[in-house]
């Protein structure tokens, strides 16, 4: 961490200034180890600043140059006995600078130093919130209460699901992903110039920030909760071991996907293996064949074949061995681990999946 070319900090002595940097730069070197709590963070702000340090991890690398950009402190602004700081990651490609990205954190000197904080909690001191459940909702402006309703459900159903085991969350409702990375702290970043919606999120051991421009934002105009399946699945699970086409077929079955219900992919796919009647469905679950290729989004075979086999497994056998499925590991050529669970769970085996794809469909 350096300081700006030409910065002043007028306002600031030598000394505090002095000691600002040293410890910003313990701060910025501690933000590169995910697995430990950064000792510049004090416990009350943890919770809150998640979201913005799992931001910064790897800011400084460029492609396989890890300290491609350098974190200079460009601003230094005392507020309410607090400093509110700026950093700018910038780097220099072929002789004119390159600025990665600009962040902005809350700085507060107590007996042993300073300590870091995303200006998130300040930011939305004055906004509502309201409980739903175990989670809360924050915002400035209300959000439609319909969709409120729809996404607090969604998560009781798929948190009820999974075992309960998510941590409680709280939700920050924003007009538009740039509010978004404006209150966390996230003032700039280059890979997200000109986006609209998205999520800034992290958990804890007990809590969950998530700070939301794509369910209940304004910004969004299709209120598709298929993603949510995926948040709430990797709360629970470690993202490592689990099985994407079986986790995309989950989020068909009880979320839809693309702005269509569950219904609507299903009728597509039943369009589809009626026109194909001697359709080999395993040679389309390994190609992921997109069965509706004049749709704006693919749809892919082996999410609908999946979605179709957790529907039948679910309801004669309950979630225990749809999670076995989930978590079989990841895709791998060949789909041998998948084929592998599947027949423990469901005795199907891979010679006889079409056939068992034939099984579930002509009873629609």
């Amino acid at each position: 961490m350096e300081i700006a070319p030409a910065a002043v900090f007028s306002r600031l002595s030598a000394d505090t200034t002095k000691r600002l940097t040293t410890q910003l730069s313990d701060f910025v070197r501690h933000v590169e180890q995910p697995d430990a709590d950064n000792p510049l963070v004090a416990v009350a702000d943890r919770k809150m600043t998640a979201p913005l340090l799992r931001e910064l991890r790897g800011l400084c690398a460029r492609g396989e140059q890890e300290a491609f950009f350098v974190p200079y402190l460009s601003s230094a602004v005392p507020e309410d006995e607090e400093l509110l700081i700026q950093l700018t990651y910038a780097g220099v490609l072929d002789g004119k600078p390159l600025v990665h990205a600009i962040v902005e954190l809350v700085a507060r000197e107590t007996e042993h130093g300073f300590s870091f904080a995303s200006p998130l909690a300040r930011r939305t001191a004055g906004w509502t919130t309201e409980s739903h459940g175990e989670q809360r909702l924050h915002f400035a402006t209300k959000p439609d209460p319909e969709r409120v309703r729809r996404f607090f459900t969604s998560i009781e159903q798929f948190d009820a699901r999974l075992g309960n085991k998510a941590p409680r969350g709280d939700f920050y409702c924003v007009q538009d992903f740039a509010e978004g990375m404006r209150l966390l702290g996230l003032v700039y970043r280059s890979e997200y110039a000109g986006r609209k919606t998205g999520a800034l999120a992290a958990r804890g051991a007990d809590d969950y920030v998530f700070v939301d421009a794509c369910y209940l934002s304004p910004a969004v105009t299709v209120f598709d909760l298929h993603d949510l399946w995926h948040d709430r699945l990797r709360l629970v699970v470690p993202p490592e071991v689990i099985h994407r086409p079986v986790d995309e077929g989950a989020a068909y079955l009880y979320a839809g996907s693309w702005g269509l219900s569950w219904t609507e992919i299903l009728a597509k796919f039943q369009a589809y293996a009626a026109a194909h009647p001697d359709a080999d469905w395993r040679s389309l679950y390994d190609a992921s064949f997109n069965f509706d290729p004049r749709s704006r989004f693919p749809l892919r075979v082996d999410y609908a074949i999946n979605a179709l086999l957790i529907e039948q497994i679910e309801r004669e056998r309950g979630f225990g061995p749809v999670r076995e499925l989930l978590t079989c590991g990841p895709r791998v050529d060949g789909n041998a681990n998948y084929f592998e669970k599947l027949e423990q769970v469901t005795g199907t085996t891979r010679e006889a999946f079409s056939a068992k794809v034939r099984e579930l469909l002509p009873t629609r």
